[in-house]
């Protein structure tokens, strides 16, 4: 938490020392247009150079703003796939109701967070998912999304069950 605060100062900052090497940059731009020389070339290309610091500067606090976001983010998907690994059970599946449409979940988080399809606990939820008959709409979407990005060669057969299945048990109205 305090480092995002860090970050988010370093913009402020960053973004405030710009505007300030702007209007700085502008001025002089301006006397020199009243009095022409009245600024020497070089203290002008000095103060365009701070002025174009100053806005790199933003980028770059933006940047690493960005930067620690995301690792952030990161660091919280890895706790995450060890949580969800750690609760497989031994048949493959993960507990909760309706339990084929939570472990499809489980899978699927898994398969969004970088977790290779061929990774042991994905293949033990495939194995299981492979085996499910389509009952639940909500269990068969879930299903079919997982088999597409897991393995979409290997279960065309399963998927294009499924979405025959979705299809037939969509409503009429929608």
């Amino acid at each position: 938490a305090l480092e995002k605060v860090a970050n988010e100062i370093r913009v402020r900052f960053a973004d405030a020392s710009a505007k300030v090497a702007k209007v700085e940059y502008e001025k002089i731009l301006e006397s020199n247009r009243r009095v022409p020389g009245s600024i020497p070339n070089t203290e002008v290309e000095r103060v365009k150079l701070n002025y174009e610091k100053a806005v790199l500067a933003t980028e770059q606090a933006e940047h690493q703003k960005a930067i620690h976001e995301l690792e952030l983010r990161r660091r919280a998907a890895e706790r995450g796939v060890s949580f969800l690994k750690a609760q497989q059970q031994e048949n493959g599946t993960w507990q909760g109701q309706p339990v084929d449409g939570v472990t499809a979940l489980c899978a699927a988080a898994l398969l969004q967070a970088g977790v290779k399809a061929d990774d042991a606990v994905v293949q033990k939820a495939m194995a299981h998912l492979r085996k499910v008959e389509p009952t639940l709409s909500y269990t068969v979407a879930l299903q079919t999304m997982v088999f597409c990005w897991a393995s979409p060669k290997e279960d065309a057969e399963l998927i294009k069950r499924n979405v025959a299945w979705l299809e037939k048990a969509q409503v009429a109205d929608g």
